[in-house]
């Protein structure tokens, strides 16, 4: 009998153990691999209009959340962290296959990377790229400075399960973009001055970074000082008569060159308080570096806003005018803008008396540096908020 009583018990703990070694398998079962794409694809394969569409190698981190027992909204205090994986974009600019990446997100090769896997539920995915390390509190992403396109995406209340478990992840710029572009006509760039070139530009008065980002919401919004300097990289150069301005109805030749940045987010000086934006633009002729100064420009810098800059010369004045466009405005083609997305323009200022030549000794601008300069800068006045 006492045998007997024994192998009951020692049947029972069976059972017992057998039972809790089922329900992980049990789990698991219930669960299914998220599929994420960063943006979406329609039935033949072509990427449908997102926010942005991000290049194709960009690396996206996506952060898990399950929504607080009545929760009515993401909310990173009261919902629970679930998990955290790392994706490359592939050629398609959309679909996202799991990789490994170092801490400032780069791909790092040789692992065996594994996809997001979640259990049935409801579910708020916080996604950025790059897939920079993310901190312990699973919410804080540091080092983020000037010259990175960061972009981030909250997709909420997203449901999965077997039979819906493919997540679009439509992410906006965090970040300004700044682009530069000096026109010419050609009787100001002949032969005898070798064309015209836009070498530097350089941004005084700008947020310094690096600063810090919690997953779903935005970069904050910095206070320029005139300490902080941005260089903003020239990306093409062209030669006095060989292009002509799409935007110029009479299809004259003009000199082009163009330069193109990323800015951290920066409020105007009566908001947020700082030092006003001072540009400086090396322009090179005839071998001769020449310095235009524009001076006491309080500008913002938002979020997602392109800030398109064009110097354009003719004989008597050098005008510096800006406009301010949605980032992602979508575009077909080399020179035609389609969307019904609004513009601003704004006239900066403009340097008054240019007297171009070769002896590097022109015109009475005392802001000089470099062989030379050009005219007297006067900023222009305006009334507002430009830039948001």
């Amino acid at each position: 009998m006492t045998n007997m009583k024994h192998c009951l018990v020692i049947a029972a703990s069976l059972l017992v153990v057998s039972g809790c070694q089922r329900r992980p398998l049990e789990f698991a079962d219930e669960g299914c691999e998220v599929r994420f794409s960063a943006g979406g694809l329609d039935v033949s394969g072509v990427a449908t209009k997102a926010d942005v569409f991000l290049e194709a190698g960009s690396t996206v981190r996506v952060v898990a959340y399950r929504r607080a027992a009545g929760g009515a909204a993401p909310d990173l205090s009261k919902d629970t962290y679930v998990d955290s994986k790392t994706y490359k974009v592939q050629s398609d600019g959309t679909s996202m296959v799991a990789c490994d990446v170092d801490a400032d997100g780069k791909e790092v090769t040789g692992g065996t990377p594994q996809g997001m896997e979640l259990s049935n539920g409801t579910y708020d995915f916080y996604a950025y790229s790059p897939a920079r390390k993310i901190e312990t509190d699973n919410q804080t992403v540091k080092g983020i400075a000037n010259g990175v396109d960061f972009l981030g995406c909250l997709k909420s209340g997203a449901i999965i399960n077997k039979t819906s478990s493919k997540v679009e992840l439509l992410f906006n710029h965090k970040c300004s973009k700044v682009s530069f572009a000096v026109k010419f006509a050609d009787e100001l760039v002949g032969t005898a001055n070798q064309g015209l070139e836009l070498k530097k530009v350089t941004l005084k008065g700008m947020v310094a970074g690096p600063v810090d980002y919690t997953v779903g919401g935005n970069l904050p919004v910095g206070v320029g000082l005139a300490g902080n300097v941005v260089e903003i990289g020239v990306v093409d150069k062209t030669t006095a008569g060989d292009h002509k301005d799409p935007a110029d109805a009479t299809g004259a030749t003009e000199q082009i060159s163009l330069a193109s940045g990323l800015v951290l987010p920066k409020g105007n000086v009566a908001a947020v308080g700082g030092d006003k934006v001072t540009g400086e633009f090396v322009l090179t002729m005839g071998g001769t570096d020449y310095t235009l100064v524009a001076k006491d420009m309080d500008l913002t810098f938002a979020a997602g806003n392109h800030y398109k800059f064009t110097m354009k010369s003719n004989q008597a004045v050098i005008e510096l005018t800006m406009t301010v466009a949605p980032w992602a405005t979508p575009t077909w083609g080399t020179d035609t803008d389609l969307g019904d997305v609004p513009e601003s323009q704004f006239t900066i200022g403009a340097w008054s008396n240019p007297a171009w030549g070769t002896d590097g000794t022109l015109g009475d601008f005392l802001e000089a540096s470099g062989g030379g300069t050009i005219g007297t800068w006067v900023p222009n006045t305006w009334t507002g908020n430009v830039g948001q």
